[in-house]
């Protein structure tokens, strides 16, 4: 795009210049990060050592949904766990073949997907475990309980630190919208995209809503 030129000679499109904006995370956040991390990692690590390649891609989808916002990771979070009592609660024979299922997808070609492809091996990969025994599914069972009183905990009692600096940088004197500028905000998940377009309707009118699927206006 910057190549490209009107008729007298002039650039087509304005000049694209990119900032980051740093933030500290609350306490907090700070905590439950290094907690869902934790988690990630120990049954990442055992998805590896198994050959499970559809547990590893869904400790690392939870992990990009705790870098989008603790909403997603909250949603995520819940969604697992509902997945493997549900699992937890089928046959030997049943658990096993559902992990059959999931071994049958490519977990590689994940970000060149359409949405809706994205959207399918989201939900498998929630589904996904290191192997089909009882007492492990239990014990990360638990060990997601924990995960979500401490992100629902956030949730409901604070406003997120990301989403403060959002603010600012948007609404604040001298921000984007006092220099008439559009917005346009790109997330990891819809969950976040959701979390967003909640929030910012108490300060927006017009918000315009689209995903892979669909735009609401």
């Amino acid at each position: 795009k910057e190549n490209l030129k009107n008729f007298d000679g002039t650039p087509l499109f304005p000049k694209r210049t990119t900032k980051t904006i740093e933030y500290n995370l609350t306490p907090g956040e700070k905590a439950l990060y290094e907690n869902v991390t934790d988690y990630v990692r120990v049954y990442f690590n055992k998805a590896m050592n198994k050959g499970n390649n559809s547990t590893a891609f869904a400790m690392m989808l939870l992990q990009r949904r705790l870098s989008s916002s603790v909403e997603a990771i909250y949603l995520s979070l819940m969604r697992r766990k509902e997945k493997l009592q549900v699992l937890l609660e089928k046959t030997v024979e049943e658990r096993e073949k559902q992990q059959a299922a999931l071994s049958d997808f490519d977990f590689d070609e994940y970000d060149e997907l359409a949405y809706d492809e994205q959207e399918n091996m989201d939900s498998l990969a929630e589904f996904a475990i290191a192997s089909v025994d009882i007492d492990e599914l239990q014990t990360e069972i638990q060990v997601l309980d924990t995960l979500i009183q401490q992100s629902e905990t956030l949730k409901y009692s604070t406003v997120e630190r990301k989403y403060e600096e959002l603010e600012r940088t948007i609404f604040d004197q001298g921000g984007l919208l006092h220099n008439g500028e559009k917005i346009l905000i790109f997330t990891e998940s819809v969950d976040t995209l959701l979390y967003l377009e909640e929030k910012l309707h108490d300060r927006v009118q017009n918000i315009a809503k689209i995903t892979g699927r669909y735009s609401i206006y």
